[in-house]
């Protein structure tokens, strides 16, 4: 099913940089519910707050916090909330086993770092 019409999201990544461009991408993209976090503990505070209630929300979530594993945050937001897509971002290779178990999981799926606006358009058409 693909994201149609206005969707939630919430952004985790402890750069805000990095933050920005994926909150760029998604206005190009014609979004414009989206929430912003720089840790796991803000992430996951938004989530129980604004988003456990929701249908399908959809967390863009970097797999490397500085307080706590993108593999922990995933599954307890997909404990508050199993619609949820989660959507992994990860910036290194040796991630791959990690971002593969927290798939398995339940995570949607993932896109590496530098993140295109290709990579996420073709994500979130699969959404």
């Amino acid at each position: 099913m693909a994201v149609q019409g206005k969707a939630d999201f919430l952004v985790v990544d402890d750069s805000e940089s990095v933050r920005m461009v994926i909150a760029g991408m998604l206005r190009v993209m014609g979004q414009e519910n989206i929430t912003l976090a720089s840790n796991a503990k803000q992430a996951l505070s938004i989530f129980k707050d604004k988003f456990a209630e929701l249908k399908n929300p959809i967390v863009i979530l970097d797999i490397v916090l500085p307080d706590l594993s993108g593999d922990i945050v995933a599954k307890k937001i997909l404990a508050m909330n199993t619609s949820t897509k989660i959507i992994l971002v990860t910036a290194e290779d040796r991630n791959e086993a990690l971002t593969m178990d927290v798939i398995r999981q339940g995570a949607f799926g993932y896109i590496q770092k530098p993140i295109r606006l290709s990579s996420l358009r073709d994500i979130l058409v699969g959404i």
